[in-house]
């Protein structure tokens, strides 16, 4: 199958309209898995400019942004991630200052397949709920032209990105879920890598449960955030 997720969360407020600075939308990800003759074509990817895990955890460890991705209430781009936090900044819609209108146009269609569609949209919505307004399509291919046919278009398609050329220095191109799909057999073999902040989250709530927590395979292991 080929299935497309998209979800919004109609108490969260992060995302800033194209040229506004008030926080309306949610980060809505967008998720599509298309089946190919080989490794399949994983896209997980978002209305926004940044989604809020790697924001709050930038902010955690005293970061920078990537990019100025947030803009101030006075209108200021930043790439502070506290500027979101403690200050009342808002998230860009993906394109930024200059072509925020593609995913501000997007962060809409979101809103009204996962939400509005299903009546659970923002008009009405109060609290911190995490509840979600989830969408899922799943499309069989042999209805249309065919599986065999379908997944050999779509891993033509991919290996022809993977043999773009690329300019000098430049690091071949990839599929989206080439890198997901690596590390998963790597962590299958040599097993699960997590961050210090993240393990530092689990702690607490392992000793809560009375959930031994495992021991590092390679305590030396220096693993980057």
């Amino acid at each position: 199958m080929m299935v497309t997720i998209t979800v919004s969360t109609p108490t969260e407020t992060a995302v800033v309209p194209h040229g506004g600075v008030s926080r309306i939308f949610s980060c809505n990800p967008v998720a599509t898995g298309i089946p190919t003759n080989a490794d399949p074509i994983l896209i997980d990817t978002t209305a926004a400019m940044s989604a809020l895990g790697p924001l709050f955890r930038a902010n955690r460890l005293g970061r920078k942004l990537p990019l100025p991705m947030i803009v101030s209430p006075d209108g200021q781009l930043s790439d502070d991630p506290s500027e979101f936090v403690d200050r009342g900044g808002g998230i860009l819609p993906v394109g930024g200052l200059e072509q925020g209108y593609k995913g501000y146009g997007m962060v809409l269609f979101t809103e009204a397949i996962s939400g509005a569609l299903g009546g659970f949209g923002r008009s009405g919505q109060s609290g911190d709920s995490e509840a979600n307004g989830v969408f899922v399509q799943a499309i069989d291919p042999a209805h249309f032209a065919g599986r065999e046919t379908f997944e050999h278009e779509m891993g033509w398609l991919a290996d022809q990105c993977r043999a773009s050329a690329v300019a000098p220095g430049h690091d071949a191109v990839r599929v989206p879920g080439d890198r997901a799909l690596a590390r998963k057999r790597d962590q299958l073999r040599d097993g699960v890598e997590l961050i210090g902040p993240i393990v530092d989250d689990i702690l607490p709530w392992a000793a809560r449960l009375g959930c031994p927590f495992p021991p590092p395979i390679d305590p030396d292991r220096t693993v980057s955030a």
